[in-house]
């Protein structure tokens, strides 16, 4: 299992997934464009096999909800698969109501994620 870190994200191998843990509470524009530039480049490296894991993420404006829409556009595009895992239940109601829920696959933890991506 390999694992990098970042400023913004800690990155972690498994199999063949890699699992992104986003380290700031609020994805804002200048957070969501370093995290989208850095989960394209490793997208690469994985065949763009992402989790995502949210579970230090408070806030989700505009801007990083359209990040998460562009990483899974990406992800489709390359025949991968992004999972979203451990959303507070504020960030839940955020993407139910803007209803990302039925676009993006949401998974309650990081083992259902890498299990759906692999």
């Amino acid at each position: 299992m390999a694992h990098t870190e970042s400023t913004y994200i800690s990155l972690e191998t498994h199999g063949r997934a890699t699992v992104a843990r986003i380290e700031c509470e609020k994805l804002a524009n200048r957070e969501a464009q370093v995290i989208e530039a850095e989960l394209n480049a490793e997208g690469e490296k994985c065949a763009f096999r992402l989790v995502v894991d949210l579970s230090q993420v408070t806030m989700l404006p505009s801007i990083g909800l359209g990040m998460l829409v562009s990483l899974h556009r990406k992800c489709k595009e390359k025949a991968g698969r992004l999972a979203i895992c451990n959303l507070s239940p504020d960030l839940l109601n955020v993407l139910k109501l803007t209803h990302l829920d039925r676009l993006l696959t949401i998974c309650k933890d990081r083992e259902a994620a890498i299990k759906t991506v692999q």
